[in-house]
């Protein structure tokens, strides 16, 4: 007695039937599933559940089962000529234990006689594996089968003994007849193979050969080698380049902040928009692309939000402008700051294109006259250093530094206050105090 027996072997042809029983023999009522399975592996037939009482047999004439083609509990019949199979009887009720026994009569025409059978056959499960289990395109895998002995518990590799191999979708994994395969494209595929399986006796009489298809789904997933360029700044769009394998019809994902727009896409490249909200917080997004359901691997693509300015150089204050002022020349000075936009960590922006304004509010003016300073640079882009393209020059001519000396330099002194305030994008970036002098430009980040 035990919790389920399987693997028993049937034959049904016309010198041969199979009679197989179920029964109870424990000391409670116990639910029975009976199932017979064809040879090719193609078909099964489930009987209805059935209680069977203490001491309680049941009998199934195989031959009556494929003839009748009576719908099982699933409305499924076994093909007419169907000629062997084996079959699974389980205890539902007492799975550890188990109080099922079964037997078996085939009968042969030909000789007369009828043969005996209680669990004399050991049956062999197959299943098919692939390794790995999830490719990307151009990913290669090896399909194996296992064969595993349902009394002893025993398994043993038998892929060499497959044969057949094929692929359902080869656009999607290709395999040869070794059972070796190829991910072509995204998407999902199943593999099946044969294999003649034999089944062990407990006896001396050869059990019969089963021919089964074990099969197994490969998961095939688009890939991303890179993406160009992998940084972009808020409030503004990005065209990029995604490079990588089973791109054709993708779709992609940039996260957070980030809308995609896909203008081209082959099997190697999608070109793209990425649309950078101005509320897009700074930091590492994971890009991905999807192909038939099935999702890339990520890569990186930081959005940087403009936040400060850092200096690149200053020349500190130089008198070297030649200051025409009322009919008199003297050397005025001159300041020349070059800066480059950072991120929120404090990292360079390294994106041309960005738009950076200067503006100033003038503030108090003890220079005598209207004193001469730059006008300010309106919607200048930045380069692909995320500098400024020239330099900020800050330089004042007065009459109040007048008269020069004898080396030209100005003898007389005021001062002209100013805030600058820059923006990249729209974002405050840096709040400079000015105070110019004849002789001196000072600066003073706020």
């Amino acid at each position: 007695m035990g919790p389920m027996w399987k693997g028993g072997m049937w034959k049904v042809d016309t010198t041969h039937n199979s009679l197989i029983t179920a029964g109870n023999g424990g000391g409670t009522a116990a639910t029975v599933a009976f199932s017979l399975f064809a040879a090719d592996g193609k078909s099964r037939y489930d009987f209805p559940d059935r209680t069977l009482q203490a001491g309680e047999q049941i009998w199934v004439d195989v031959a009556k089962v494929i003839q009748s083609q009576l719908p099982d509990k699933n409305g499924k019949t076994l093909p007419l000529g169907t000629a062997a199979g084996s079959y699974q009887i389980q205890d539902l009720d007492h799975p550890l234990i188990g109080y099922i026994f079964e037997g078996k009569l085939v009968l042969d025409k030909t000789y007369g006689h009828v043969g005996y059978g209680c669990a004399r056959c050991c049956a062999k499960s197959v299943a098919q594996y692939d390794d790995p289990l999830g490719l990307f395109v151009g990913d290669g895998s090896a399909q194996w089968v296992a064969a595993t002995d349902d009394c002893t518990g025993g398994s043993q590799d038998v892929t060499k003994y497959s044969y057949g191999w094929y692929s359902s979708n080869t656009s999607v994994v290709e395999v040869d007849y070794n059972g070796a395969s190829t991910a072509m494209g995204a998407g999902t595929a199943e593999i099946d193979a044969f294999i003649d399986v034999v089944s062990d006796t407990m006896y001396a009489d050869p059990c019969p050969t089963a021919t089964m298809m074990p099969s197994a789904y490969v998961n095939v997933s688009p890939t991303i080698t890179s993406i160009s360029p992998a940084h972009g700044v808020s409030a503004a769009n990005t065209q990029v380049t995604i490079t990588g394998t089973g791109l054709a019809g993708a779709t992609v994902q940039a996260g957070p902040g980030i809308s995609v727009s896909i203008s081209s896409s082959s099997s190697t490249q999608i070109q793209a928009t990425f649309a950078i909200a101005s509320n897009a917080t700074n930091g590492q997004r994971q890009v991905t692309a999807t192909n038939n359901g099935a999702i890339s691997n990520a890569v990186n693509f930081l959005v940087q939000v403009p936040t400060s300015l850092d200096v690149v150089s200053d020349t500190g204050s130089v008198q070297d402008v030649s200051c025409t002022v009322s009919g008199s020349t003297y050397n005025g000075v001159r300041r020349d700051i070059l800066y480059r936009v950072m991120d929120a960590n404090v990292q360079p922006i390294l994106t041309s294109g960005m738009s950076l304004t200067e503006s100033f509010q003038a503030g108090t003016n003890s220079c005598t006259g209207t004193p001469n300073t730059p006008t300010p640079t309106v919607n200048a882009p930045s380069d692909s250093l995320g500098q400024f393209p020239n330099v900020d020059r800050l330089a004042i001519c007065s009459v109040a530094c007048l008269p020069a000396n004898s080396s030209g330099n100005p003898t007389g002194s005021c001062t002209l206050s100013v805030t600058q305030t820059w923006t990249a994008n729209g974002f405050t970036v840096r709040t400079n105090q000015i105070a110019y002098h004849c002789s001196s430009v000072a600066v003073t980040p706020q």
